[in-house]
């Protein structure tokens, strides 16, 4: 008889499981999915203007996510300058910009990185050296908030 009532209530709970599976599962993250664009080794359509790239630089890769409230453009390429020289720079370009530096690391000797803020918006830029190779890579991350 025992053994009767926990089959039963097993069944109840997987169809209650299975119920708010059906109900709810795009509220609960299948909405959240990002529509993910590559670039390749073009720059993405509306990526922030202004930024002290070098000219004439080969990008490493390039892509665009859509999410709900967001649109997040990243792009990474390899640097002929320096980490200092790089990381100086584009910090510049966001204090001159308005930019509210909320996170930084520069003490690093192989990597300096900042976050900042800006209305709905944020700019990630990361500076790094990859040793095998020796070359600065240099990633920056825009999010353009709705």
């Amino acid at each position: 008889m025992r053994i009767l009532i926990v089959v039963i209530v097993i069944i109840i709970l997987v169809g209650i499981g299975y119920y708010f599976w059906k109900s709810y599962a795009g509220k609960w993250g299948g909405a959240g999915q990002p529509t993910i664009s590559s670039y390749g080794t073009e720059m993405p359509a509306g990526f922030l203007e202004g930024l002290p790239i070098e000219q004439g630089v080969a990008l490493k890769e390039s892509y665009s996510a859509q999410y709900t409230n967001t649109t997040q453009k990243t792009i990474s390429y390899y640097s002929s300058k320096s980490i200092d020289v790089n990381f100086k720079n584009f910090l510049s370009y966001a204090e001159h910009n308005s930019w509210t530096i909320a996170n930084k690391n520069e003490k690093e000797d192989t990597m300096k990185f900042f976050y900042a803020i800006k209305d709905k918006n944020s700019l990630s830029v990361n500076v790094v050296l990859e040793i095998p190779a020796s070359k600065v890579l240099v990633t920056i991350t825009y999010l353009e908030g709705k």
